[in-house]
């Protein structure tokens, strides 16, 4: 980490006993980002749309079931367009720079740390393969069945840490899902921006 990259993390953990971070856009980030879900969303009708916005980050369902779920037919080719998206945009999430660096200073200082994400879970075993072992707690919209910034998945959050949600420090990169929401909960929020620059 850079002088001033520390001294924004130090002075973002005065009084936090555990950290959460966001994932993609704040710890990872997607390099070819294809709008994966849209070829999906623009096969559906308006009202199917509407309840897949709600629930494709919410439930932990693979691809092909949606349409069963939904209750409308899709074509194949819809859907093997939106795994070709999705599988190109997997492989080329990354994780962003300084953020090794970032983990590693709150493991020495034994700080937990958790992810809470907003995420399909098509996108789930890259980010828990790309960040094992440098967190303690994954608290995934497509496993929780809540999204961000519901207060059920910071709920979820405190209980895994096991600390008073005062203590605790919510980081990301969407002001209403990562800053507004956590501080409504009643976490500590910061923007990403604020500490890696």
């Amino acid at each position: 980490m850079s002088q001033s990259e520390w001294h924004g993390l130090m002075k973002s953990l005065e009084g936090v006993s555990a950290v959460c971070f966001d994932a993609f856009g704040t710890l990872l980030e997607i390099r070819d980002r294809r709008f994966a879900f849209r070829p999906l969303l623009e096969a559906l009708p308006d009202s199917k749309r509407a309840k897949f916005k709600q629930r494709f980050v919410r439930e932990n369902r693979e691809l092909s079931g949606w349409p069963v779920a939904l209750g409308v037919p899709v074509n194949k080719k819809v859907l093997d367009e939106v795994a070709v998206r999705v599988r190109a945009e997997v492989s080329s999430v990354r994780v962003r720079p300084g953020v090794p660096d970032m983990l590693a200073t709150l493991r020495r200082h034994d700080i937990p740390i958790a992810i809470c994400s907003n995420l399909a879970s098509p996108y789930a075993p890259c980010l828990r393969r790309l960040l094992a072992g440098k967190t303690d707690h994954f608290v995934l919209s497509c496993e929780v069945g809540a999204m961000k910034p519901d207060a059920a998945i910071y709920e979820r959050v405190e209980t895994q840490l096991g600390t008073d949600r005062k203590r605790v420090l919510f980081v990301g990169d969407s002001i209403k899902a990562d800053i507004e929401g956590p501080h409504a909960f009643g976490f500590r929020s910061t923007h990403i921006d604020e500490i890696l620059g």
